[in-house]
């Protein structure tokens, strides 16, 4: 029996496209297609991605996905027994680190352009908007005089209390005011009371 790498060359054959074609189509690396035809494993990241790239360059060459799968884990697995303790495991792929640095690195080198070419526009509106702010700043402090120095200000003086001389009273309201058992046209203002 054709090992996978084997039915994945004997099928781009067919369809007559080369490994770079073949990689353009499904988005894949031409080094992960030529991995796959040579049935280099060691090359993918971890045997979760070796099964995805199976799988998806085996529907592009129009082959079942799921025996070569399962070949696949039957060439992985012989050699491993399933009472490994986890100190004794080992994964050559790069670690979880490894492969976020690498992610942000091609982040980075999609951005940065796109803020370099914003940054002089950015900065030449900046400067704009900072002078015009110290431009009015100067305008409104120019057009006002100085405050003129308050002068003290004094309590009002008090009416200098006259020795023996009584304080002056308040006069009692007339009665017609506390009377409120007439109405107001009967009542009449006191004599003492003058408009």
């Amino acid at each position: 029996m054709p090992d996978i790498g084997q039915m994945f060359r004997e099928a781009r054959e067919r369809k007559k496209v080369s490994c770079s074609q073949a990689a353009s189509a499904t988005r894949m690396k031409v080094q992960h297609v030529e991995a796959l035809e040579r049935n280099d494993f060691s090359r993918m990241a971890a045997p979760m991605y070796a099964k995805g790239f199976i799988r998806l360059y085996a529907d592009y060459l129009g082959l079942d996905p799921e025996p070569l799968i399962r070949e696949y884990a039957a060439q992985q697995a012989p050699g491993k027994s399933p009472s490994l303790k986890p100190e004794e495991r080992t994964f050559s792929g790069p670690s979880l680190a490894d492969l976020v640095r690498r992610h942000a690195r091609q982040l980075w080198a999609r951005v940065r352009p796109r803020l370099q070419a914003w940054r002089r526009p950015l900065l030449i509106a900046a400067v704009i908007v900072a002078a015009g702010v110290i431009g009015l700043a100067l305008l409104r402090g120019r057009g006002r005089p100085a405050p003129a120095p308050a002068a003290p200000v004094e309590p009002p003086a008090a009416a200098p209390a006259t020795p023996g001389l009584p304080l002056p009273l308040l006069r009692e309201p007339p009665d017609a005011y506390l009377d409120g058992s007439k109405p107001l046209s009967e009542r009449t203002p006191a004599s003492g009371s003058a408009r």
